[in-house]
């Protein structure tokens, strides 16, 4: 079976923190972190396709943090935090790295597994804990109170400058990757789907197949 290509979507993905469209405010705060070479524990939350994810994984990439992944909405129960977690927490990292719990879409753990999930982060704070939400009001309170917020929504005021900012990425990267697509058009898709980039990258995904029949 021939493999499938990646989607256009991970192709556009940014790939370091300047690349986000976060205010530069947000992104100070996230370099300040790489910067003193270790990671706080944080909650990154906002509306979809704002690049929550992609921050978090620039960070562990970037700081080389050993990871233990997991997604809310496919894992979470409270076993597999407790058991395969637990393993994970108690053994040292042989080559140094600090050692960080992953968890995306965190708000599609049950009650029950937030719950625990608090016992689990008082138990083991040596390890640092980084999760990213679409909706933050679905996640426990005292969760929430062990891992500051940042939001990743954009002040509506600041969107013009940041499309401005963006068409020049986008037009680099398709030309790159052999796309042909027009400048206006790029901008039309940023202006009518901004800011759910995902939702961006899979409508001039749509316009490279059409263009393409």
């Amino acid at each position: 079976m021939a493999k499938l290509a990646p989607q256009l979507s991970e192709h556009l993905r940014p790939t370091s923190l300047q690349d986000l469209i976060q205010s530069p405010e947000i992104i100070r705060q996230l370099e300040a972190m790489v910067a003193r070479g270790s990671l706080s524990n944080v909650l990154l939350y906002g509306s979809p396709g704002t690049g929550k994810t992609s921050a978090a994984r620039i960070l562990i990439h970037v700081l080389d943090l050993q990871k233990f992944e997991i997604n809310g909405s496919l894992q979470g129960n409270i076993d597999l935090i407790r058991n395969q977690f637990q393993i994970f927490a108690s053994c040292y990292s042989l080559t140094g790295q600090q050692k960080i719990l992953f968890i995306d879409e965190c708000e599609f753990l049950s009650k029950s597994t937030q719950g625990g999930l608090r016992g689990v982060i008082e138990q083991h704070d040596h390890i640092r804990y980084l999760m990213t939400a679409n909706d933050v009001r679905k996640l426990d309170l005292a969760l929430k109170s062990r891992c500051p917020p940042i939001c990743f929504d954009i002040d509506p005021s600041k969107a013009h400058a940041t499309v401005k900012r963006l068409l020049p990425r986008y037009v680099h990267k398709l030309e790159e990757l052999g796309y042909k697509v027009p400048k206006k058009r790029i901008h039309e898709i940023l202006c009518v789907y901004f800011p759910d980039l995902r939702a961006v990258a899979n409508r001039l995904e749509l316009d490279t197949f059409e263009m393409a029949a």
